[in-house]
């Protein structure tokens, strides 16, 4: 079991951190209010289609399918239609097989550092 590190201090950034969890709360509100709003918008035309309201253009798009994967795989096993189905390297897999070190190899470079409050 790997242990999380303990956390450094950092009190030269306060503000900074204290400002993007304001943020963060912000962003809570503002995209519950959003959510509501589209939600009452979905309910007052239900059908989807682009529309305009006043000088403003919005499209009500259908909602997402999702294929059952479960359903498929039953009527079409992968056994008996492989064309239907993709191999994926599965990391952890390898990882325990080969290493972490054989692993990093295959690595591309990293993408930029993100900030997560908690």
């Amino acid at each position: 079991m790997t242990t999380k590190p303990e956390p450094q201090e950092a009190p030269q950034v306060t503000p900074l951190v204290r400002q993007l969890a304001a943020l963060d709360e912000e962003l809570k509100d503002v995209q519950g209010r959003r959510d509501a709003v589209a939600l009452a918008l979905r309910e007052l035309l239900p059908t989807p289609g682009r529309y305009r309201a006043g000088d403003l253009g919005f499209s009500i798009r259908p909602g997402a399918r999702r294929l059952d994967a479960k359903r498929f795989t039953a009527a079409y096993p992968p056994e008996d239609n492989p064309r239907f189905y993709k191999v994926a390297p599965d990391t952890t897999a390898a990882r325990n097989a080969l290493g972490q070190d054989t692993l990093d190899q295959f690595y591309g470079e990293p993408g930029s550092n993100s900030v997560v409050l908690g």
